[in-house]
């Protein structure tokens, strides 16, 4: 209240407290009234039970943390495609596996088609077509992609397919692998 009294402007603030073993949250708003000679005579003040709201926080913190953790013990790159919003998210890896920094590329609806290679682009949307014309919840499947330095990356690309309740495809998530060793492996058994 002090502080409100004080400075003369409204205060808010969060507070823990601790009752018989149980701890919930509170945010509290103080605001000072004025009367006709422009003095402070009395403040109004609110007070709102904020313990669900922080429990949410905290759980959401620590899924964050769990799939911060699993992108970094994963050697693949991460995507997203919200297709309703036209937003696209590719993981800090997704572009380290293609030698890029995020900022020197534009993040439109063609930057992923115009990364792969000529040959592969036909299978790549054809596949990714029939997966979104039919009922289908997942794809699979390999192309390359362009490497920031010309040469082009095997990946094998993994998507899940989100529908709305009219099973109309509103987001497409998935992983890209990088193939190369497993190429290479390959081609020398083979040789």
């Amino acid at each position: 209240y002090c502080e409100c009294i004080e400075l003369g402007k409204p205060l808010a603030y969060e507070e823990t407290v601790e009752i018989n073993g149980e701890t919930s949250w509170w945010y509290t708003t103080l605001t000072p009234l004025r009367n006709q000679e422009n003095q402070i005579d009395r403040i109004i003040g609110t007070s709102l039970n904020i313990k669900e709201v922080k429990i949410t926080q905290n759980h959401l913190k620590r899924l964050q943390e769990r799939m911060t953790l699993v992108l970094k013990g994963s050697d693949d790159g991460w995507w997203d495609w919200d297709l309703e919003q036209e937003d696209y998210y590719y993981s800090p890896r997704w572009w380290e596996m293609l030698g890029y920094i995020q900022e020197n590329l534009d993040l439109n609806p063609s930057l992923w088609r115009e990364l792969i290679h000529p040959e592969d682009r036909e299978f790549v949307d054809q596949t990714l077509s029939q997966t979104l014309e039919t009922d289908r919840e997942s794809y699979q499947v390999e192309f390359r992609l362009r490497h920031q330095q010309g040469y082009y990356v095997p990946v094998r690309s993994r998507g899940y397919i989100q529908r709305d309740q009219n099973q109309v495809p509103i987001r497409i998530s998935g992983a890209d692998s990088d193939l190369t060793s497993w190429k290479q492996k390959e081609f020398q058994l083979q040789n």
